[in-house]
């Protein structure tokens, strides 16, 4: 907002301003945003959309360093007010990677945590023997429950409640919290499996602190084909330590 107090977007290059949306944000009201930027010293370009209505395109220098790339972005209110700016859902998408790479209708990113063992169960819980009870804190707890890993390759698969969707599904994925607790060389790799089909991510490596680390797919890996509301709700996420 800018500092006149009038609720409307603008947008800056570190200390400049560059322009100001035509379409207020009301307060106290939840409003669907989208932003597309494109960053470069002469034609880079910003532009907003508000509930589906284009409220701000701007044309000319987006770059604040010597680089056409940025390293963080922050949304906020530019002046002293005590003013509370609330996130229910954010997506980022790159324009030069797969689907989904531009605007989307209006969506929603449902969180949902495990409420059921699958197969397979290779890890070791650290109390008990039912392996999801130990991965429902939100926020995680890290060393108070958890699984662990003592050798590789070592997977656990969690089923999950409905999610309660609807209209189109834009992917499915999973998050997890992990670290490693030894000197040795330790990855793991964050899968989502439909029927006896996975797709995953790449290995990550671990460090001694904890790290959140995920994967989406936005094919169901059993058919190569976007996913349908029956198959996104029957996925299952899988974590396995690879080395």
């Amino acid at each position: 907002y800018p500092t006149n107090g009038d609720p409307y977007l603008t947008v800056w290059r570190g200390s400049t301003w560059l322009a100001t949306a035509t379409i207020p944000c009301t307060l106290n009201v939840w409003h669907f945003i989208q932003i597309r930027v494109h960053i470069h010293n002469t034609t880079g370009n910003i532009q907003i959309w508000i509930d589906g209505k284009q409220a701000l395109n701007f044309t000319g220098n987006t770059r604040n360093t010597a680089n056409n790339q940025t390293t963080e972005w922050r949304v906020g209110r530019d002046d002293t007010d005590q003013t509370t700016v609330r996130f229910d859902n954010i997506g980022i998408y790159n324009e030069s990677g797969s689907a989904p790479n531009t605007r989307t209708q209006e969506t929603q990113i449902i969180t949902v945590f495990p409420n059921a063992d699958d197969s397979p169960l290779e890890m070791t819980p650290d109390s008990g023997t039912t392996h999801y009870t130990r991965l429902t804190e939100n926020p995680p707890d890290n060393d108070t429950s958890y699984v662990s890993a003592g050798s590789s390759p070592l997977t656990d698969c969690l089923a999950f409640p409905s999610a309660g969707a609807g209209g189109s599904i834009i992917a499915v994925g999973g998050i997890v919290a992990a670290r490693k607790d030894d000197a040795g060389t330790n990855e793991i790799d964050v899968r989502v499996k439909s029927g006896s089909s996975t797709a995953g991510s790449a290995a990550i490596p671990l460090t001694t602190s904890y790290g959140r680390y995920s994967y989406a797919t936005t094919t169901d890996p059993a058919t190569g084909l976007a996913w349908t509301i029956g198959a996104a709700e029957s996925a299952k996420i899988e974590v396995r330590r690879t080395v």
